[in-house]
């Protein structure tokens, strides 16, 4: 006997009580439950939100966030969250934010974690460039490598040595690699 399930909305996923998991909305499903990163995770993205509020800020350019969740998707909805992200400021609504935005964020950067299978951070970073994102690091804390995809180019790997820019999207943002694995970085 085949049994139905009742698809979510991003509204009522909202309202679900915190568990201290992470969660997302896959086509109307709660899915992706992940435990507590590890030290080394929450070091790189700390590293990275700190690297790119330190750009943006100053600037004024938009929001630079960790963990916030998009409407990638709707009937049935798909809320993704991204490590960290950047939203430009002409895309933040002025009053009643919501509580997820709807699209993709400009930049989305995923840390890679031990709960992570390659099939699902590949289906999401495809996901992020075709609601909207305009680039997407992937990180690599094992490797010490990022992965830059950008829609229309191929993806590029960058190793410590190499500098990591913002292209279009934060435009004068360039930082070493080796800066957002290296907790002892000087320049």
């Amino acid at each position: 006997m085949k049994t139905s399930r009742r698809l979510l909305t991003a509204e009522e996923f909202a309202e679900l009580p915190d568990d201290d998991f992470h969660y997302e909305l896959i086509r109307g499903v709660v899915g992706v439950r992940e435990p507590p990163p590890s030290l080394s995770h929450e070091w790189i993205l700390g590293k990275t939100l700190h690297l790119l509020f330190e750009f943006v800020e100053p600037r004024r350019l938009g929001v630079v966030a960790g963990q916030p969740g998009f409407v990638l998707e709707r009937g049935p909805d798909t809320v993704r969250a991204p490590d960290v992200c950047f939203i430009r400021a002409d895309r933040i609504p002025r009053d009643n934010v919501p509580t997820f935005l709807d699209g993709a964020p400009d930049l989305a950067v995923e840390i890679w974690s031990p709960s992570n299978k390659t099939r699902e951070i590949a289906e999401k970073i495809t996901l992020y460039l075709s609601t909207g994102a305009h680039l997407v690091w992937y990180v690599e804390p094992s490797s010490r490598q990022i992965t830059v995809y950008r829609p229309q180019h191929d993806a590029v790997v960058l190793k410590v040595g190499d500098d990591l820019s913002g292209y279009e999207v934060l435009p004068g943002f360039l930082c070493p690699v080796a800066k957002v694995f290296n907790p002892y970085w000087r320049e």
